[in-house]
């Protein structure tokens, strides 16, 4: 039962709250938030002789298209000839480029319910600029807003226009005003282009702007305005009547909200210092992905100098309907594509080990484990461990049980399956054989062994190892597992075990054993090449195996 006093609150606090605030705090931005994507730098075709300059918007079709908006040479299109618009289909080929001459300085867009682009340019200069455009998927123009080259307030004129988004019913609303800008607004327009009102000036209260820098809407209608020089995202309704800001998503450079109501934000200044324009120092750039409807941030797709003192981080933010996210980088001149790694379980990563929560230093497993966990930490990934034998654990990926199979397999030819690949090695293993204490210097080669018993985990390297090297008269011993395997051995019923040796690709003997263990009879199982261990990956999980293949590169095996 509601207390009579918290009811009355309660009624009171509805009445003066506006409808549709969330109710969540708005928190301080996280640097510490999952990011299940891997990115590519290399995607999209462009046209002979271009290099791409300051990418500043992507913008994604229903059909397929992408429309990628970059400015021309450097950072700019002023004067310039090259078409700043090039259109991509999903494969990143190129199937046209448009807009050569139409502007200064592009900034943000939208794509409109019928296909079309409509694009900002921020820039006036050469008779041109200071105008939201709408063109055609061909590249013809269609409708402008603002007056062409002339900067102003009012109904008619834009000064430094930055983004625009369309409303189901048509309607228009773009954000103007980009650093020092005069006006700090949102101006409403109808479908035809007829001016309907406007809000905003510049400061940072509520309803106030300083570089309101993109716009975006939700499945509700709200609208988002990034607030970058005041770091938060206002909400309003299509009014302009305030409903709520939002700083969890960090500095808003660009936004854009998907039909699931799925935000993203690119966040490119903060990280440095303060230069002057209010920058959040500690705050690292990259694209923060959370939910428009409660404000809850769940991801973060990093930037690749995420604390340095220029504006480096993507600026532009557009998502295709395969949820691969594009980052437009102005500094850096380049386009990013953060390609999302999917799972048999969305946000599980299944792992297929040979020992259940190992706790010996010495246990490779325990090295592989740590590893695993580190990769899934870093793409917000939760581990599912099915513990399994080792013999044939390489098809497991193949058959769909598993993600990722970490049971320390060989790159050997057999072991390549239907559904699975190799990633890159991240270890490799020399052979040996154990003995015990009181057996050093009476044993030094497989040859010392006839007429005894040497063992090994059945359709391991070791097995393969024995049965090539021994000679006649080696009585071969397997087991199922590793403990079988050490258990039969300190109860005396083996007088030696076939093992591997490991090491760093950077040849570092890693420690597998204490003093106590005595190893002979050193070698590689091929003479002259290593063998080298890999993980086995899920085909049919989209991008895990580049991933994987990231982490590897970048994380030395094993962690310290």
């Amino acid at each position: 039962m509601r207390h009579p006093i918290s009811a009355f609150i309660a009624v009171v606090l509805a009445a003066i709250l506006p409808a549709g605030a969330d109710a969540q705090p708005s928190a301080a931005p996280r640097n510490d938030l999952p990011q299940p994507h891997r990115t590519v730098r290399t995607w999209g075709q462009l046209p002979p002789g271009v290099k791409w300059a300051a990418v500043t918007a992507i913008e994604p079709a229903p059909d397929g298209t992408i429309y990628v908006v970059h400015r021309c040479v450097n950072n700019s299109c002023e004067g310039r000839s090259e078409p700043p618009i090039l259109a991509f289909d999903k494969t990143g080929r190129l199937l046209r480029a448009f807009g050569a001459g139409l502007f200064n300085f592009p900034h943000g867009g939208t794509i409109d319910r019928d296909g079309n682009l409509w694009m900002t340019d921020a820039r006036g200069g050469n008779g041109i600029g200071h105008q939201a455009i709408k063109l055609s998927p061909e590249g013809k123009v269609l409708m402008t807003l603002g007056t062409k080259g002339v900067s102003g307030s009012g109904p008619a004129h834009f000064d430094q226009p930055t983004d625009v988004v369309e409303a189901p019913n048509g309607d228009l609303f773009v954000t103007d005003s980009h650093r020092d800008g005069k006006n700090n607004r949102v101006v409403h327009f109808r479908k035809d282009g007829t001016y309907v009102r406007e809000w905003g000036r510049k400061g940072s209260g509520p309803g106030e702007f300083s570089e309101p820098h993109s716009i975006a809407m939700d499945s509700q209608g709200r609208l988002f305005v990034g607030d970058r020089e005041n770091n938060r995202i206002q909400i309003f309704d299509q009014t302009g009547r305030f409903l709520a800001d939002w700083r969890q998503f960090g500095r808003p450079s660009g936004i854009t909200i998907t039909k699931d109501d799925t935000i993203y934000v690119a966040d490119s200044e903060s990280g440095g210092r303060d230069t002057g324009a209010h920058e959040l120092p500690g705050i690292r750039k990259g694209i923060r992905i959370g939910s428009a409807k409660t404000g809850a941030v769940t991801a973060f797709i990093e930037d690749m100098e995420p604390l340095a003192v220029e504006h480096a981080g993507a600026e532009g933010v557009g998502v295709d309907a395969d949820g691969n996210v594009y980052g437009g980088v102005v500094r850096r001149q380049m386009l990013e594509r953060h390609e999302p790694i999917r799972t048999l379980t969305p946000g599980v990563l299944k792992v297929a080990v040979t020992t259940d929560a190992p706790t010996n230093p010495f246990d490779s497993q325990l090295w592989i484990r740590r590893y695993v966990e580190r990769f899934a930490a870093q793409h917000g990934l939760r581990i599912e461990w099915r513990v399994v034998p080792f013999n044939r654990s390489w098809e497991l990926a193949g058959q769909d049980v598993v993600d990722l199979v970490a049971t320390n397999v060989a790159s050997f030819p057999d072991r390549v399956s239907a559904g699975g690949t190799f990633s890159a090695a991240f270890l490799y293993e020399r052979r040996a054989l154990r003995i015990t204490p009181e057996h050093k210097g009476h044993y030094e080669t497989i040859g010392d062994f006839v007429g005894l018993k040497v063992g090994a985990v059945q359709g391991m390297a070791a097995e393969r190892d024995l049965r090539r090297r021994a000679p006649a008269g080696v009585e071969i011993v397997t087991t199922a597992t590793f403990p079988e395997l050490y258990a039969r051995f300190a109860a005396g019923d083996l007088d030696a075990v076939a093992e591997a040796e490991y090491y760093a690709l950077d040849g570092t003997v890693i420690p597998s054993h204490g003093p106590e263990i005595v190893l002979i009879d050193h070698h590689d199982l091929t003479p002259g090449q290593r063998e080298e261990s890999v993980f086995v990956v899920r085909d049919k999980s989209t991008h895990l195996l580049a991933a994987v293949n990231a982490f590897i590169a970048a994380t030395t095996f094993p962690l310290p």
